[in-house]
């Protein structure tokens, strides 16, 4: 599994040094100014032209900003519409995502932690914070190993709100098969994070037959439906996931997020070229 690359939003603010442009001051390359010697008794750092420019005489030294640590946090669905498998599983999908985030996570030397989710939290999908190597794919092969049942991802909103004040860097991965609303009062929970919701689907779900009989399921509730498929019925289906996508999109743009599409199949270098395309 390759690993993609992530960007943090803001500077990383806690004392652990890691990989992210931080606020503390500290050994590093980012020059943040002059201080007297005694508030950084460093003499390595001492700075001949601050020193002479210095009204009061005093030995000034140069002082840098540096590198930090940021949390790394997973909110996943697991809920009966994520067992979906038509040109790929979901849960597989999932999978593939979070052992490529959690080695992204190791390079980086930040702690990664996953929350599954389902009508409530899930104790047994459940780990971190940890900055261990084998995470990924221990975890990954455990979500493979999961028949989704659940009746709802309510539990999402458990999870946002018991979530650690420590600003983090937060993957909200669903396939987001629930009402816009209930995404609008997630984003809200986590206004403080920077939140990346990554939509996982499926084009087989959007793209049906245009002839024959089709017998409809929706996994959470147990209703069933037969239809007859025609080219103007699967013509309104495929517009109505174009529409969901635009709904998506919107809805994020009004917390200054912006979704991450993953269909089909898992694009290590697709991810990255979201956080710098």
């Amino acid at each position: 599994m390759e690993p993609f690359r992530y960007r943090i939003p803001f500077r990383a603010q806690g004392i652990v040094p890691g990989a992210h442009p931080g606020t503390q001051r500290g050994p590093g390359m980012e020059f943040r100014g002059y201080t007297p010697l005694p508030s950084a008794p460093d003499p390595r750092r001492f700075d001949v032209a601050a020193s002479l420019r210095d009204p009061l005489g005093r030995v000034m030294v140069r002082v840098y900003t540096q590198r930090g640590a940021v949390p790394i946090r997973v909110l996943a669905d697991v809920s009966a519409s994520m067992g979906f498998s038509g040109r790929s599983r979901k849960m597989d999908l999932l999978a593939d995502f979070t052992e490529s985030l959690a080695l992204a996570a190791h390079r980086a030397g930040d702690p990664l932690a996953f929350i599954g989710c389902d009508g409530d939290v899930r104790e047994d999908l459940q780990i971190g914070p940890t900055r261990s190597k084998a995470a990924g794919p221990l975890l990954a092969a455990k979500l493979r190993k999961v028949a989704p049942t659940g009746r709802s991802a309510d539990g999402l909103h458990r999870a946002a709100r018991e979530l650690s004040p420590a600003r983090s860097l937060v993957f909200l991965v669903s396939d987001f098969h629930f009402p816009l609303e209930r995404l609008a009062d997630l984003l809200a929970a986590l206004a403080r994070h920077a939140v990346v919701p990554v939509v996982l689907w499926d084009s087989a779900e959007g793209t049906p037959p245009r002839y024959g009989i089709a017998r409809l399921l929706d996994p959470e509730t147990g209703r069933q439906r037969m239809l007859l498929l025609r080219p103007a019925l699967a013509r309104r289906l495929e517009q109505a996931v174009a529409a969901r996508a635009d709904a998506l999109r919107a809805c994020c743009a009004r917390f200054g997020a912006a979704p991450l599409f993953i269909v089909d199949r898992f694009d290590a270098d697709a991810v990255t070229r979201y956080f710098y395309g």
